[in-house]
């Protein structure tokens, strides 16, 4: 497991405390620049 897969364990375990997991979503622009784009316009997959 790299830096990066625990550097929300603690954000994700409120979230799943409060049954919310799914409202979780990790923005990565490197991967894909137009993400928070996407977001806004519900283009959400």
């Amino acid at each position: 497991m790299s830096n990066d897969d625990t550097q929300f364990e603690g954000e994700k375990n409120v979230l799943i405390e409060k049954g919310a997991l799914d409202k979780f979503i990790l923005i990565n622009l490197k991967a894909n620049p137009n993400q928070l784009l996407d977001i806004v316009n519900g283009r959400v997959g």
